[in-house]
């Protein structure tokens, strides 16, 4: 199908493709706002850049993992979109792809997932929860401006793991939307110092057992933090001393801190010291 073959088609309702499509091309079905309903073919196809832009009309949709994405924003702009489901099997969600969909609310992404681009659910400011599976090894700010956000799920902190500066704004282009308070990590072996820098408002953080090092000060911005689920105390199973303590993971170079029938207890530097000794200067 040719680029904007059926560009502004604005009284087209539904699409079925058969098994001899080959390749929809870009704008092909841009700007299609009566658009309800598509149902794409089950032999491997290719989908360009654009196709589905600004269908407006267009509340639910499912990506077969026969699809090839050839380029970005394929559904970007899609407003009244609500539900995407991905089928197992499918690996790769390209930039853009459902990006300024501003009524999307629920994603169901595939164990098999790989990858995210880049602004792939930019803007998508009615999504509250989203679970990225454990085998994705990449993601770019695929959540930028999802201002309404309250609980995600990583399999790790930052774009990837073979990244030394890793942090949770990563994936929001820097800025952590303030209505997040839960973050569940899933796959992470090491999390740096200032991972949750910008987590002001998060109430609740699941750092899975794998993990083997946490920083010191890693998660110092976590001033509104009410429940933590960690490995370890302190910044490793085998640490000592000052990195021993519970409060060495928020900075404790400013104070300390214990945990009281699920409650963070403050302790000051005076009390620290007296128990360990001066504290060391980084």
């Amino acid at each position: 199908i040719n680029s904007k073959a059926f560009s502004n088609c604005t009284g087209l309702k539904e699409i079925k493709f058969n098994d001899n499509i080959k390749e929809i091309g870009r704008y092909a079905f841009s700007l299609c706002n009566s658009l309800e309903k598509i149902t794409f073919p089950t032999n491997e196809f290719k989908v360009c850049e654009t196709a589905f832009y600004n269908c407006k009309g267009l509340k639910e949709v499912t990506i077969p993992n026969n699809l090839i994405c050839e380029g970005g924003f394929i559904f970007s702009y899609c407003s009244a979109l609500e539900k995407v489901t991905f089928e197992e099997g499918y690996k790769q969600i390209n930039e853009g792809m459902f990006s300024f969909c501003i009524n999307l609310k629920e994603v169901i992404l595939p164990s098999t997932l790989e990858k995210i681009g880049y602004y792939a659910f930019k803007n998508c400011s009615k999504l509250e929860e989203i679970v990225i599976p454990k085998n994705v090894i990449e993601i770019g700010y695929a959540l930028e401006e999802c201002s309404g956000l309250t609980t995600i799920t990583i399999p790790f902190i930052g774009k990837g793991k073979e990244y030394t500066s890793r942090k949770v704004s990563t994936i929001f282009n820097g800025k952590i939307p303030s209505s997040l308070e839960e973050i569940i990590i899933t796959n992470d072996e090491y999390i740096y110092k200032d991972a949750f820098k910008g987590c002001s408002n998060v109430k609740k953080i699941v750092i899975n057992k794998e993990v083997t090092t946490i920083e010191t000060a890693a998660l110092a911005d976590c001033t509104s933090l009410e429940e933590i689920t960690l490995p370890f105390v302190g910044t490793s199973a085998n640490a000592t001393k000052y990195a021993a303590v519970f409060g060495a993971i928020f900075g404790y170079k400013s104070s300390g801190y214990t945990v009281n029938n699920g409650n963070i207890i403050k302790y000051s530097d005076e009390f620290i010291n007296k128990l360990y000794g001066t504290q060391p200067e980084n």
